[in-house]
């Protein structure tokens, strides 16, 4: 065969190998399989917080002080203050930096994601408040009831901090934690292979870190 042609057909079965090998990995299309072991997975945010929890609890708070008259005080005859408002505890994770996450060959997503942050001050009904003031009739202070109402602002928050109060919304908190991870990473194109994997959360302090 003539050399001048046979460099052609040379050229163009190249072109056509290049082709092929470009397709096959670089195709968007093209499905990409789990690794083996565990895959280390960092998940990069802007900042912000996500609300991610929400409870209606009502809390009751008394105040108790000694009867007074003309400053001399009654024994046995105290003024007891009681005030109970409906509570709206809402809970949010800051979206940090980065956050640590875990692939396994079990389709498994663990994350471990910031710890939940109460929203303060703590939201409550005033048009569903109730008080009651108790005592001796003569000596019933009112006073301690302005003062109860002063402190439920502070009281409440403090509430809201404790692990108790946070256990009250955490398993639906990972639950939207785990919404979102599906929604804005695994359905993109490096971890698209998992984005129908079981997604476990758990956030900061939690004992997942150990294995992290």
């Amino acid at each position: 065969m003539n050399r001048n042609v046979i460099l052609p057909i040379m050229a163009v079965a190249l072109i056509a190998i290049s082709v092929v090998a470009y397709r096959k990995f670089h195709d968007p299309g093209q499905v990409i399989t789990a690794a083996t072991g565990d895959v280390p997975v960092v998940f990069r945010t802007n900042g912000g917080l996500l609300e991610v929890g929400k409870v209606v609890y009502k809390q009751q708070f008394t105040k108790e002080e000694a009867g007074e008259i003309f400053g001399i005080e009654v024994p046995g005859c105290p003024t007891e203050a009681v005030v109970t408002v409906q509570a709206q505890f809402t809970y949010r994770v800051r979206l940090a930096p980065e956050w640590k996450a875990k692939i396994t060959p079990d389709k498994r997503v663990l994350v471990v994601a910031p710890p939940l942050e109460p929203a303060i001050p703590v939201a409550f009904d005033t048009a569903a408040t109730e008080e009651a003031l108790h005592g001796c009739p003569i000596i019933k202070d009112r006073e301690v009831l302005d003062r109860l109402r002063k402190q439920i602002s502070s009281k409440l928050a403090s509430r809201a901090k404790q692990p108790e109060y946070k256990q009250f919304v955490r398993d639906k908190a990972a639950l939207t934690v785990g919404e979102f991870i599906r929604k804005w990473y695994l359905n993109g194109q490096e971890l698209s292979y998992a984005k129908d994997y079981a997604i476990e959360v758990h956030f900061k302090g939690e004992p997942i870190e150990d294995l992290m």
